[in-house]
């Protein structure tokens, strides 16, 4: 692995959970990302760690959703902690105190887990390539 200190801060695994996508997404695909078919294509996960590897990421956060939890995302996180973090989106903003509860119960899902709390991501001071 790269000795990069990379962290991807933003990576949908979650596409391939879905039969078919909504139009609008197809439409985004191809007309901003201008991405290929296999853009919603199931995602393995020793497929997306070799790719992190040959980019120097070191560690990626996986988009999860609070209404509709990703299957794919969880599954990363829990089997390799050191390399996946979740972050939480589906977040009602009208509403918040109910995504509050289940924003805290997914924590302490968490936390009750043995072995297992909460993850948070190091800061780390950086400083030009090279150290000068």
């Amino acid at each position: 692995m790269s000795t990069n200190q990379v962290i991807d801060c933003l990576i949908n695994v979650h596409f391939g959970e879905t039969e078919k996508q909504p139009t609008w997404m197809l439409k985004v695909r191809d007309d901003y990302f201008k991405g290929p078919d296999s853009m919603f294509a199931p995602v393995d996960m020793s497929a997306l760690i070799e790719e992190m590897d040959s980019h120097g990421v070191r560690k990626a956060v996986l988009m999860d959703n609070l209404a509709k939890p990703s299957v794919t995302a969880r599954k990363f996180v829990e089997a390799k902690p050191d390399r996946f973090a979740l972050a939480m989106g589906g977040v009602n903003l009208l509403r918040p105190m109910p995504s509050r509860e289940r924003l805290t119960a997914r924590s302490e899902e968490r936390r009750s887990t043995p072995g297992r709390g909460p993850r948070r991501m190091e800061r780390r001071p950086t400083g030009p390539p090279g150290g000068g």
